[in-house]
């Protein structure tokens, strides 16, 4: 790429290719604390937005953004699990990166729903096995 072509394309070859992630403004004592299926639906708005396509620059992301609470980015973890589990994302087919992900059919349109209010669909329980 010559530098004319650079200049068109708005190519920055200092720009951060990995902008920050807009749920992870939310703080820690807030992350910590949310129930699991309402962190996970704001990691599902959060992936749509952003068109995240891989889970482990996620993950990535809020392991600096939380830098020295741990359990913020463990908490963000769970949330990706509860996405996994409920089937709101899957791998991507074809992507021989294994954290290569998609949001499936079934994620805007929870999205959608839960944009009114956010209410767990069922309690969690430490026993529940989906």
């Amino acid at each position: 790429m010559n530098s004319k072509s650079r200049e068109r394309s708005g190519f920055d070859p200092h720009r951060d290719p990995y902008p920050e992630v807009a749920t992870l403004t939310l703080g820690a004592d807030v992350v910590e604390v949310l129930p699991v299926d309402q962190l996970g639906i704001a990691i599902l708005r959060d992936l749509i937005d952003t068109q995240e396509w891989n889970e482990y620059n996620y993950l990535l992301y809020a392991q600096r953004a939380y830098d020295g609470k741990p359990r913020a980015a463990e908490a963000i973890a769970e949330g990706m699990a509860w996405l996994r589990v409920r089937a709101l994302i899957a791998r991507t087919p074809g992507n021989t990166s294994d954290a290569a992900i998609f949001v499936t059919r079934t994620g805007p349109e929870l999205r959608l729903r839960a944009r009114r209010s956010i209410r767990p669909s069922r309690s969690f329980r430490a026993d529940y096995i989906p």
